[in-house]
């Protein structure tokens, strides 16, 4: 009888682990799926280091790209371009830095890549893939467009943009081992400009080609989870990680818009009846862990969400809304806006709800005259928004400006979107804008 008590108990605990844990195999796909796809621009090199071929080339440009940032990091100071202080300002984002640096280790985690214009319309790219810094040995693409105009702009071009698969050796600080990588090189016009002429006569993008997809069962329905890692690079480090979940039967194709919100490391998700938190990702995104949790309150950027009250308390009254409205001096749809925003402004019911202007990376003087010059007489806020800013725009994921958010007075998100126009139903529902 006990012998059979404990196997029922047994059975009871590995039916409620399974329950509180999710492990999800995630298998790579290449392109970029529902994500907008990460892009780096590439390092000039000395022409004289390697092999290449001239025959009917009138210009050309070899650049470096590195996949993984320490090793590049600790390369620049130890050739002194960065400063003890500009390396160790790295330290806390990358915190392999200092066993990188001591190791000393060289590498291969780079990629040369060799570009060379035959006439206006023809150019040609050759990968370095074997790094023996002779292109002559490597493969030429051939690749044939108006290169005064983006890539997007190129439909028939794109066809011909090389999708490649990279090795590369990634640097644990104990042994380095050899890892794979999608990118998609662009030889067309971007909105960098450089200081070196020939850089914007030859323009080169390395992007990014790849995510993570994967499936999970919960109360016998299928869930799909995608994962970006924003890098060219395979690591996919928890900080810079962002997810979709799709529902049974949702579309998870979609591409990246404005309204497509991603979740992070940490994040609580409210699937069906239980919420689960994205609790763990593997290194190189091959295994992902969803753990139950037991607290139902979401703290969250989603609409249903909730607002932590330390980010809110100096800013919204008791039992009042806040509507936060997103913006930047560099911004040109939100200063096209700020007529439409003060008319609103005018209309609210001052006694339900306030509105906060919350400036992202913008220049203190210019801000001031645009308040100034439109009369912005409400709530504002200027944040310089780095890599470990709490303020709204980190926290609220804000990447689309301008944005509208509408919280209630006990920090739940009503509404998120990105016009006024939008947004102005659910204030007039809510009685929070004056009836003539």
């Amino acid at each position: 009888m006990t012998l059979k008590l404990n196997l029922i108990f047994l059975l009871l605990l590995s039916q409620n682990s399974v329950c509180q844990n999710i492990k999800i195999i995630m298998n790579t796909q290449t392109g970029n799926g529902p994500f907008s796809g990460a892009a780096y621009s590439l390092i000039l090199r000395n022409s004289d280091l390697y092999k290449f071929p001239s025959k009917s080339i009138t210009k050309y440009i070899i650049e470096r790209v590195s996949f993984q940032k320490e090793k590049k990091i600790c390369e620049d100071f130890r050739q002194g371009m960065l400063s003890k202080e500009e390396f160790e300002s790295y330290i806390p984002e990358y915190p392999l830095l200092p066993v990188l640096l001591k190791t000393n280790r060289q590498t291969k985690h780079f990629l040369d890549v060799f570009v060379g214009e035959i006439d206006a319309n023809y150019r040609v790219i050759i990968v370095d893939k074997d790094r023996d810094a002779d292109f002559t040995n490597d493969y030429v693409y051939k690749i044939e467009g108006n290169f005064n105009l983006k890539m997007r702009e190129n439909k028939n071009a794109m066809k011909s943009i090389p999708t490649l698969e990279i090795s590369y050796e990634y640097d644990n600080g104990i042994k380095p081992q050899w890892v794979k990588t999608n990118i998609l090189i662009n030889p067309f016009k971007t909105a960098l400009i450089s200081s070196i002429p020939i850089e914007n006569e030859l323009p080169l993008l390395i992007q990014s080609n790849q995510f993570k997809k994967g499936i999970f069962k919960l109360n016998n329905k299928d869930y799909t989870v995608a994962v970006t890692n924003n890098d060219i690079s395979a690591e996919y480090k928890p900080e810079r990680a962002e997810f979709l979940i799709f529902k049974p039967n949702e579309d998870d194709t979609k591409k990246n818009d404005s309204n497509l919100l991603f979740f992070k490391m940490n994040d609580k998700i409210k699937i069906e009846n239980s919420t689960f938190i994205l609790s763990k990702i593997s290194s190189f995104g091959d295994t992902l862990f969803l753990t139950k949790s037991s607290d139902s309150t979401l703290y969250g950027i989603h609409t249903g969400d909730y607002v932590s009250q330390s980010l809110l308390k100096n800013w919204i009254e008791k039992d009042k809304y806040l509507l936060i409205d997103f913006w930047g001096t560099w911004c040109a749809p939100c200063i096209e806006s700020l007529p439409e925003l003060g008319s609103l402004y005018k209309k609210l019911n001052k006694d339900k709800i306030q509105l906060l202007s919350v400036a992202s990376k913008s220049d203190s003087v210019k801000m001031k005259k645009i308040i100034k010059k439109y009369n912005m007489s409400w709530l504002h806020k200027s944040e310089n928004v780095t890599v470990n800013d709490n303020g709204f725009v980190n926290t609220l994921r804000v990447t689309v400006f301008p944005t509208l958010i509408l919280i209630a007075p006990d920090g739940q998100i009503i509404e998120r979107k990105n016009s006024i126009t939008e947004i102005k139903k659910k204030l007039n529902d809510l009685s929070l804008i004056k009836i003539n």
